[in-house]
C-alpha cells in the first residue's frame, strides 16, 4: 500500500497525541511496531486506535467511519477508539461495544483503495474528551 500524505498526517498525530491519549487513560501506551497495525497503541488495560482528520469540524459530517477490522483483538483490554479533529485540536472516543456496533451501518466506501468495509457511527455516539 502506498503512503499518502493523509496516512503520513496520521502518524504524525499518533505520536503528537501520546501522551494526550495516556493522559486520558491514565496509564502508558506502547506504540505498535508494524505501520498498518490492528490497533496503534497497546497498554496495560487498553487498546487503542486513533483516527486523525485534518481541516474539518466534528459537526461536519453525522456520521464518522471505522473500519470493521478495527474489532478488539482480544478479549482481557478494553478497546477504545479516538477521533482526532486538527481544525478545533477535539479528541473525542468511543469503547467497544459488540452489541451496539452491531446496530451500526456498514459501507464500503467508493473513495477507499480497497474498498474496505467501515461502521457508520453517528457523530452522538462520540463522547468529546475534555
Amino acid at each position: 500500500m502506498a503512503i499518502t500524505e493523509l496516512h503520513t498526517f496520521g502518524f504524525q498525530k499518533e505520536e503528537q497525541l501520546k501522551q494526550r491519549l495516556e493522559d486520558a487513560l491514565g496509564e502508558e501506551l506502547t506504540k505498535t511496531e508494524a505501520r498498518y497495525s490492528q490497533m496503534d497503541f497497546i497498554g496495560n488495560t487498553h487498546l487503542v486506535e486513533l483516527k486523525s482528520r485534518r481541516n474539518i469540524l466534528p459537526a461536519t459530517y453525522d456520521t464518522w467511519l471505522l473500519p470493521t477490522s478495527k474489532k478488539p483483538i482480544t478479549d482481557d483490554k478494553n478497546t477504545i477508539y479516538f477521533y482526532y479533529f486538527d481544525k478545533d485540536d477535539s479528541l473525542h472516543y468511543l469503547f467497544w461495544d459488540e452489541e451496539q456496533f452491531n446496530t451500526f451501518d456498514k459501507v464500503r466506501p467508493s473513495w477507499h483503495p480497497q474498498r474496505q468495509e467501515h461502521y457508520l457511527i453517528p457523530r452522538d455516539c462520540w463522547t468529546k474528551l475534555d
